[in-house]
């Protein structure tokens, strides 16, 4: 008879891997063993395990008694046996449960590199190498964290050591897998010293969250892009808690009314110092009609703010009520800054009654545009209303408004005798129809960005379609003398979103005429190279060529290559919007020009299969 003893390294992949993760991942998981009764688990484990093994007669006691000072019969060794047999099971059972999931076990030597000593069976499922790659030493733990963060990791493993902690956890890192591809992960370290406070060993698990970086990076970049459309527009959004009287700001309302970002905003400060003091009491009432109707929407309305240098601007608010028990507890709002557009209004109102005295034979014609000013009016108040979403408020709230000016600016531009009015009326013309195009070009780009959205692909000619953009766009060619070549097989398909595809190939043909000098012969070739598994369709220019840097950023959002043609102007978001287009296509885009005045190509792949090229016997 005989108390079994497990090698130390046996130990490690049961007592060891669980003691260290009981505190840290056990609670996590449901239908397992709760956190004290797993530490209960281990410390009689472990006192059963250290027991020394001693032969003894069938009907005597062991010599040595353990710890406790408890002998060891015969009918004792059975119990104990029996004991550890159903210990075992439960030690497996939570074992499996770590090595079936997305943690990975590790054992490191304090040693250069730190060599692993032990590995969980699932580290080739996560991270692509075998077990004994790692235990041999033939691949070393340091050389597969990618090299801009080893030092960071040994680091934080250095100070640590230091301070004498028990354990730690890493700031994510980058690993790179045997296959090359490279994954971040999340580290929980435990140090393991000797009786002498030495350090022997770094005992820890390893978890992939790629996934969640990849999410966090995207938000970012929404944001980033929502602050961006907030600018342009100069528009801001705010929370008002009702009961609380508190008033959270965007950082685009901060930027509007030219706060410090730190600055606390309350209900009282804004009525004191913020709201146009003749406006006030309009305001007042107006809010609590709306908090007293019921209604979720907010009837939007014109009032006057001063900024914090006391600049006065006018904007216009959009919002919506949040009940709970029947009783108003947020309001959820948009400002955007309408100054200019008041002026502009105002001065449409001067030149109307300046027309209108002179030119009485018109009455009957300017009659019927103040009836169509209110109708178009009246639309745009009911297009404004709130939306469940930003996009859709912020495309109803800038273009809606601008419809009646593109109307009525042209036809009041006919009619005009003075030579300072027309140009007024120019220069306003002008920047209304620049406004709509970054207007239109941002909300396209915030659709692209929106990772909800999905393509529609369709199978078309390429040839066909592209020659069927080309004579949309006759006029544009025709007026700057620009020649355009397509050098495409005409069996070629290829499966894609068609409204995308034109978006794509309509910037690049607009671009081409833009940047293109006026002493150049304006020229354009469109062709396609199929290859392994890709087709290549490039767009070549004789333009203005770019520079290296210039290369490298022609695809960021607002970026301008340089001044385009006289009477064009440029949003400088096409090329981010291509750039868009052919990722969501699993695609990619990119430009050579051997420099300025040389000219340029740009390429773009399509893929062959679900989406891309479609091949024909």
């Amino acid at each position: 008879m005989y108390v079994r003893m497990e090698h130390q390294d046996e130990q490690i992949g049961t007592f060891g891997s669980i003691n260290f993760l009981k505190t840290s991942y056990c609670s996590m998981v449901d239908g397992y063993m709760d956190e004290p009764d797993i530490v209960k688990e281990l410390k009689e484990m472990e006192r059963l395990h250290n027991l020394k093994q001693s032969n003894y007669e069938e009907n005597s006691k062991i010599e040595t008694p353990d710890e406790s000072g408890f002998e060891i019969s015969r009918g004792n060794i059975c119990l104990i046996k029996e004991d550890t047999m159903l210990r075992g099971v439960v030690i497996q059972q939570v074992q499996d449960m770590f090595i079936s999931g997305p943690v990975v076990l590790f054992k490191w030597r304090n040693e250069e590199g730190w060599p692993v000593e032990y590995v969980s069976s699932n580290v080739e499922k996560v991270l692509g190498y075998p077990v004994p790659d790692l235990i041999s030493g033939k691949v070393r733990y340091s050389k597969i964290i990618h090299q801009e963060d080893l030092e960071i990791v040994s680091k934080e493993v250095s100070t640590n050591s230091e301070m004498g902690v028990s354990n730690f956890v890493h700031e994510p890192y980058r690993i790179i897998r045997k296959d090359g591809k490279i994954i971040w992960i999340e580290d929980y370290t435990s140090i393991m010293r000797d009786e002498n406070g030495d350090i022997t060993h770094y005992f820890g698990y390893i978890v992939d969250i790629t996934k969640r970086k990849s999410y966090e990076r995207e938000l970012k970049e929404s944001q980033t892009n929502l602050l961006q459309a907030q600018y342009i527009a100069r528009m801001g959004d705010f929370v008002w808690d009702i009961a609380k009287g508190e008033i959270t700001w965007s950082e685009g309302m901060y930027n509007l009314l030219k706060f410090d970002k730190n600055e606390v905003i309350n209900f009282e400060k804004v009525n004191a110092n913020i709201r146009h003091p003749e406006d006030l009491e309009r305001i007042t009432k107006w809010l609590n009609d709306a908090i007293n109707s019921g209604d979720e929407y907010l009837r939007s309305n014109n009032y006057r703010l001063i900024c914090k240098d006391g600049e006065v601007i006018h904007v216009k608010t959009n919002g919506r009520i949040e009940y709970q028990n029947g009783k108003a507890i947020k309001l959820f709002g948009t400002c955007q800054d309408i100054t200019e557009l008041m002026i502009a209004e105002n001065k449409l109102h001067e030149i109307h009654n300046e027309l209108q005295d002179a030119y009485e034979t018109l009455s009957t014609v300017n009659a019927h545009l103040k009836r169509t000013v209110e109708e178009k009016t009246r639309d745009i108040n009911k297009l404004i209303i709130q939306k469940d979403e930003f996009i859709h408020m912020l495309g109803h709230d800038l273009k809606n408004p601008m419809t009646p000016i593109f109307t009525l600016l042209p036809l009041i531009e006919k009619k005009l005798d003075d030579p300072k009015l027309i140009e007024m009326i120019s220069v306003i013309i002008k920047n209304s129809k620049r406004m709509k195009e970054i207007i239109d070009e941002t909300l396209k780009l915030a659709r692209l960005d929106d990772i909800s959205k999905t393509i529609e692909p369709v199978e078309f000619s390429l040839n066909d379609e592209i020659q069927n953009i080309i004579d949309e766009n006759k006029t544009l060619f025709d007026e700057n003398n620009f020649k355009v070549e397509i050098e495409i097989d005409k069996g070629c398909s290829i499966h894609y979103d068609k409204h995308q595809f034109y978006d794509l190939v309509s910037n690049f043909l607009t671009n081409a005429v833009k940047y293109t000098p006026d002493d150049v012969d304006g020229f354009l070739r469109i062709s396609a190279e199929c290859c392994d598994d890709e087709l290549i369709l490039s767009f070549t220019d004789f333009g203005c060529g770019l520079t290296d840097k210039q290369r490298e950023e022609v695809f960021e959002k607002f970026y301008k290559i340089g001044t385009p043609r006289e009477g064009m102007t440029s949003s400088g978001l096409g090329l981010s919007i291509c750039k868009r287009i052919v990722e969501k296509h699993d695609g990619r885009i990119w430009v050579d020009s051997e420099g300025p005045g040389k000219g340029s190509t740009f390429y773009v792949s399509i893929k062959k299969g679900k989406v891309g090229v479609v091949s024909h016997g």
